[in-house]
């Protein structure tokens, strides 16, 4: 599994229409293609300035280039990123993801996940509709670590 990052920085007045711009570009983009597992977008706000990264999932580099191009380390950028975006990073970074561990975020699995209480009474910040989403990409991500897990003692940290 691959992890994709990419970092922009825009004004913090600007940052949630920046968002709703990449819902409607990138982030439908990574979901049309193959091989895509999932993303999460955090958002760090500084001063006057917000913080933007996205992490994406994908099956492979083939995955990944079959979004960006052949030169997966370069950023994809859409026609108004110009307009959003401080400086336009002309890089992203790949890691291979050594081990995923995460909680799942669905109810019926899981009846103390915050998150989700939070989402239902419309007190988060997240669209309703992803929760869904986030489900989906804890449950495949967790689905992929499987195989690589499989037989290990569970550790506590």
């Amino acid at each position: 599994m691959i992890a994709r990052i990419w970092r922009g920085m825009t004004g913090k007045d600007q940052a949630d229409d920046y968002l709703a711009y990449l819902r409607e570009t990138g982030l439908k983009d990574y979901g049309k293609t193959p091989g895509h597992l999932g993303v999460f977008v955090v958002r760090r706000d500084q001063g006057e300035h917000c913080d933007i990264q996205i992490i994406s999932l994908w099956q492979s580099m083939d995955a990944v280039r079959a979004f960006a191009g052949e030169n997966a380390d370069q950023s994809v950028y859409y026609p108004d990123d110009r307009q959003y975006l401080l400086d336009m990073e002309p890089l992203v970074r790949h890691y291979d993801v050594a081990d995923l561990i995460c909680r799942d975020l669905s109810p019926a699995r899981n009846k103390r996940a915050s998150i989700i209480a939070s989402i239902n009474a419309g007190r988060a910040r997240l669209p309703r509709p992803a929760l869904k989403t986030y489900a989906a990409l804890f449950n495949a991500a967790s689905a992929a670590i499987a195989p690589l897990t499989a037989g290990r003692a569970p550790t506590r940290s």
